[in-house]
């Protein structure tokens, strides 16, 4: 990563990507933790997050990041957790994102997720996003958009051949409960997902002993406002979840960052 670009770091947790219309709990799980996107932030970088970073744990990143809490731009615009962030920014107070912008004309767009509205909102400013040559084709906008579901995910592994889980994926409502009893008997449980990269976002899980037209029809309710579009899989015992740790200087090339022995804890 190149440190002497200045990025503006874009926490769009919330976006068109994992809900078709965002919910406010879920919404207000995912503003919580954006302001850990303080973490990313380099000297003379600039962190919008729909949460504001309180300065105690600014100060605290900072300091374990050996960087200079004053060189490094915080801003949380006004508006409701519901409302996408580019929104917020374009309805609200810019005094602080106008200043960063004019003292800052090479900044980049790192956002945690290309949505269309914040795509439009880089647009709008002129704003290049990091790490691409060019601004993102429609072409691939479609890609990412597909992409960031579970059956356009299942669909990509598949190509790779690459293992996944017994499912599969339906918009006729009418089909997953003859679907949720074809996958049923190999393995006793069965999750119906939305299909979106939704964090977890509208999954139900049922067994031998769900009563599926109660539960499906109070399911059907509780997320009313999302597409009905789902996908279906069997529901896998989970043993253990790796996790891998990598500990990089900067003196370390890409080769031996990808070639180092990794720690499991």
């Amino acid at each position: 990563m190149d440190k002497t670009q200045p990025r503006i770091i874009f926490g769009n947790l919330v976006n068109e990507l994992m809900t078709a219309e965002p919910d406010i709990r879920h919404a207000r799980s995912l503003s919580a933790v954006s302001t850990r996107k303080i973490w990313l932030a380099y000297e003379g970088d600039c962190v919008i997050t729909p949460e504001e970073i309180r300065p105690v744990f600014k100060e605290y990143a900072c300091g374990l990041l050996q960087s200079d809490p004053n060189k490094i731009t915080n801003y949380t615009p006004t508006g409701s957790v519901l409302t996408y962030l580019s929104k917020r920014l374009d309805h609200g107070d810019r005094a602080v994102f106008n200043e960063y912008l004019s003292q800052t004309p090479n900044a980049v767009l790192l956002p945690f997720a290309l949505d269309l509205p914040t795509l439009n909102f880089a647009k709008q400013y002129n704003l290049p996003i990091d790490a691409y040559d060019a601004f993102p084709a429609s072409s691939l906008i479609e890609l990412i958009y597909r992409w960031n579901t579970k059956s356009g995910f299942r669909a990509l592994a598949e190509r790779l051949n690459l293992p996944i889980v017994p499912g599969v994926s339906t918009q006729d409502v009418n089909e997953v409960n003859a679907l949720v009893h074809q996958f049923l008997p190999l393995t006793g449980k069965v999750i119906i997902k939305l299909d979106r990269g939704s964090n977890g976002y509208g999954h139900l899980v049922l067994d031998h002993q769900t009563d599926f037209k109660y539960v499906f029809a109070q399911h059907l309710e509780a997320f009313k406002n999302q597409y009905k579009h789902f996908t279906i899989e069997s529901l896998l015992e989970v043993i253990a979840v790796p996790n891998i740790t990598l500990t990089i200087n900067n003196y370390m090339s890409p080769s031996q960052m990808f070639g180092v022995q990794a720690a499991r804890i």
